[in-house]
């Protein structure tokens, strides 16, 4: 869920037909490299870059999301474990097949939290007596 580029979203955004049934998984499971080779060598050059795009942002948000809770996780509030238990139960609940569009939901949350994991600043947790 977290890496799924949205292949199906992105043909039907460029209006590609797709002819190719399964995806990168199922080649690279198939054939190994060879067939994930082979898998982006029959893709439209458009997607291919996207995909790499997709891939080093994607990538960046996880570091960034990790950094954020390996850093934090003393002096985070409450509210930011909520969130946590929120992507948590998404992640849950979409299982296995956690494409791209399942994100859409906690991604705001998600980008929140991964942008708070490249600050240098402490979060600090203000409680009202």
């Amino acid at each position: 869920m977290f890496l799924d580029p949205g292949r199906f979203d992105l043909y039907n955004f460029f209006e590609f037909k797709n002819t190719n049934e399964v995806g990168f998984l199922k080649h690279l499971n198939k054939n190994g490299i060879r067939g994930a080779f082979n898998y982006f060598k029959n893709q439209p050059l458009i997607i291919v870059v996207i995909f790499s795009v997709i891939l080093l942002f994607n990538l960046f948000k996880i570091v960034g999301f990790a950094m954020f809770w390996i850093k934090q996780y003393k002096n985070v509030p409450k509210a930011l474990w909520f969130m946590l238990f929120i992507i948590i139960y998404i992640v849950a609940l979409t299982g296995i097949i956690g494409a791209a569009r399942f994100l859409v939901p906690v991604l705001p949350l998600y980008l929140f939290i991964a942008t708070l994991g490249f600050s240098h600043k402490k979060i600090v947790s203000v409680s009202i007596e």
